[in-house]
């Protein structure tokens, strides 16, 4: 690590220790409560589909407008369930290359580049669309609960 004081050596090892960590949000994101807003959704949607003769034979356009509705919201939930993986990742993988430039700048201070400002603020904006995209999966998976309520309802009374 050539020249590296106690103080820096002891940052050195954070930040490698930061690099791990990273690596394991990104794999840890990829399994968290995502399969759940996923599996609800899909079973959601196979349940739904599996009543679609019944919806068919129902003359009401109105309820088979919420039928629709409530297939699409969702279909809608998991569409922006998979862009909040993605967003996610690439979130993670930005702090990696943050904490791989604080790493370089330790090793190599003649090479002192400053983009690490730069990179905190990717990786910012990519959690901002990561929470985003959580929130609008949220709501539509919770429109698809209401609306689902909404057809038990209409179908029992």
């Amino acid at each position: 690590m050539g020249d590296i004081d106690k103080s820096e050596e002891r940052i050195y090892k954070m930040l490698e220790d930061y690099k791990v960590n990273c690596e394991q949000n990104k794999f840890y994101s990829m399994q968290r409560v995502d399969l759940i807003v996923i599996s609800i959704s899909s079973g959601s949607i196979a349940g739904l589909l599996s009543k679609i003769e019944l919806i068919c034979n129902n003359t009401c356009w109105a309820i088979s407008s919420i039928y629709f509705i409530t297939i699409v919201s969702f279909l809608a939930s998991i569409i922006f369930n998979i862009f909040s993986q993605l967003s996610s990742h690439e979130a993670h993988n930005i702090e990696r290359r943050w904490a791989m430039n604080e790493m370089e700048k330790i090793n190599e201070p003649q090479n002192n580049n400053e983009i690490s400002t730069e990179i905190l603020l990717s990786s910012e904006n990519q959690s901002k669309k990561t929470v985003e995209f959580n929130n609008y999966s949220l709501f539509t998976l919770y429109l698809g609960f209401f609306l689902s309520l909404v057809l038990i309802a209409l179908f029992i009374f």
